[in-house]
């Protein structure tokens, strides 16, 4: 009888073990905003910004400023 309960406790713990590291490789998404000025406080329109993380898949995400800067 104990041995039975000892391995459903064994085969419940294996499957718990193997969804954590699932859980754990969730991605974090956010957001990056802001405005491009230059040393005057003036916008400055078409300034292409880059933002770089060895973390992503893709390494490099890039967006142009626009009227708004």
């Amino acid at each position: 009888m104990y041995e039975r309960a000892r391995a459903w406790c064994g085969v419940f713990a294996t499957l718990l073990a193997l969804s954590l590291p699932s859980a754990a490789g969730a991605q974090v998404l956010g957001t990056v905003a802001g405005n491009v000025k230059d040393a005057s406080g003036a916008v400055l329109p078409g300034v292409t910004v880059e933002v770089a993380s060895p973390a992503r898949i893709e390494k490099v995400r890039t967006a142009v400023s626009d009227g708004n800067g």
